[in-house]
């Protein structure tokens, strides 16, 4: 996916965000930064369910992705 349609996919989600709920991060595991385009939010592990879910995953998915791609491995095969 080009920047300009995750942009276009995406960018719509963070501009309803509020940061509301990020006072209980704490509380969390983890807290999400998430920056497109011009737009950040920040989101509380507790507050990552449904489209929030999707774009987390789907980012953590291309992350692995490109890790295996740098080593020279493909997505899903072990080395050797």
């Amino acid at each position: 996916m080009s920047s300009t349609e995750a942009e276009e996919r995406w960018l719509p989600l963070l501009e309803g965000a509020d940061n509301s709920g990020v006072e209980d991060a704490e509380r969390d595991r983890y807290v999400y930064h998430i920056a497109i385009g011009y737009r950040e939010v920040t989101v509380a592990e507790s507050a990552v369910e449904g489209p929030w879910k999707e774009l987390v995953e789907w980012v953590k998915n291309a992350s692995s992705s490109q890790r295996g791609e740098d080593s020279g491995q493909e997505s899903g095969q072990a080395p050797g």
